[in-house]
């Protein structure tokens, strides 16, 4: 009996076929050189192949078979935790490997995620469903079809990849497996707090900001606060701070066409030799050369100019985490 089945509730025919359709057309040879964002994985699995599923939370897809289409194939998905074993998706060996996406919960996201749902799914109990593999719904399914279409164009899956990731996060929290996702990373409640503290830094990171403030924000102590905010993110909140400060200060100067003087004093800085220090260690450029860069890039045009080499999401995965010191 094969775990590759037909499910109760599955997403509309004409869905699932272009999911199919579009994986069928992939060449897992070309993966490797696609600019794939912090914390996703693509590439082909073997029936019965066990996920690569290490200690961290992610989010497995299944599209569909890779080259000729053979027979159907019902697009489903599974949150992995440490709580929950992973048993292997099995169809019929013979109709080849399946196009299978991976997607790395980055705790700090989640905790964003988890502000921005609210109540509503906070305390959804755990059911039956947890250990399951289950049939894409139509909000899934649709972020599956704008990842497959990018995928062929380096330009667009660099420019639309993080979102992406972004929303199969979202999709997970607030679907039938989101329990056991939360469960996993934490206690709800403060996820939730570091959900507003990490608002409250993006929002006002001009501000005179400190600890104390963004942990009276998260209803914590100051040392629960430190705590817990460095397991979410990898980081402390003054390096957070700084970092969000420095890509802030990045934009301005490439869309406005601000001085770094100008650009370092808008972010909250008092001092531009301070600001300069710290821009060099983020990005590996004075904040000059960086500027220079980056219009140059985009004059190119989206399809020649080289990726950053040491650019930061606001959202890196945890492995791909830059610490300023």
């Amino acid at each position: 009996m094969f775990a590759q089945r037909r499910l109760d509730h599955p997403i509309a025919a004409s869905c699932s076929e272009r999911i199919s359709r579009l994986a069928a057309a992939l060449d897992p040879a070309s993966f490797g050189a696609l600019p794939f964002p912090a914390g996703l994985h693509v590439g082909a699995a073997l029936s019965g192949e066990a996920p690569p599923a290490g200690d961290a939370s992610c989010i497995f897809i299944y599209c569909g078979h890779a080259g000729e289409l053979t027979a159907p194939f019902h697009p489903c998905y599974r949150v992995h935790t440490a709580l929950a074993p992973l048993a292997p998706l099995m169809w019929e060996p013979e109709q080849g490997p399946a196009i299978r996406l991976s997607v790395q919960v980055d705790p700090q996201l989640a905790a964003e995620l988890l502000l921005e749902l609210g109540e509503l799914h906070a305390h959804s109990p755990m059911g039956g469903e947890s250990q399951a593999w289950l049939p894409l719904d139509a909000g899934m399914a649709e972020t599956v079809l704008r990842l497959l279409r990018a995928l062929p164009c380096a330009a667009e899956l660099r420019v639309l990849g993080p979102g992406i990731v972004r929303e199969f996060v979202y999709r997970a929290l607030a679907g039938p497996q989101g329990a056991l996702l939360r469960a996993a990373l934490g206690h709800p409640a403060s996820m939730r707090g570091i959900g507003k503290a990490l608002h409250r830094i993006r929002t006002s990171y001009a501000e005179d900001l400190d600890v104390a403030a963004l942990a009276d924000e998260a209803g914590m102590s100051v040392a629960t606060f430190h705590a817990h905010f460095k397991a979410f993110t990898h980081t402390t909140p003054i390096q957070f701070l700084k970092q969000t400060r420095l890509q802030q200060a990045r934009l301005l100067m490439m869309r406005e066409g601000l001085s770094a003087a100008h650009a370092s004093q808008l972010v909250g800085y008092e001092s531009s030799s301070q600001f300069s220090r710290e821009f060099k260690r983020l990005f590996g450029r004075t904040p000059t050369q960086e500027a220079t860069r980056l219009k140059a890039s985009l004059r190119m045009g989206a399809t020649t100019a080289a990726p950053p080499t040491r650019d930061m999401e606001f959202s890196p995965s945890i492995q791909s985490h830059t610490r300023l010191w």
